[in-house]
């Protein structure tokens, strides 16, 4: 799945799993400009 930001232009791959490793989250949230905290509020 790709999820595409159009005002910065940006796409992100977000992989199917049920599972993500550690280190694949941590690109996800690299490429999508997300810190952890502000990625654990949005689980909130």
């Amino acid at each position: 799945m790709v999820y595409y930001h159009p005002k910065t232009n940006h796409t992100v791959a977000i992989p199917r799993h049920r599972e993500i490793k550690v280190g694949t989250l941590r690109e996800i949230l690299r490429e999508a400009s997300l810190t952890r905290e502000k990625f654990r509020k949005l689980l909130e």
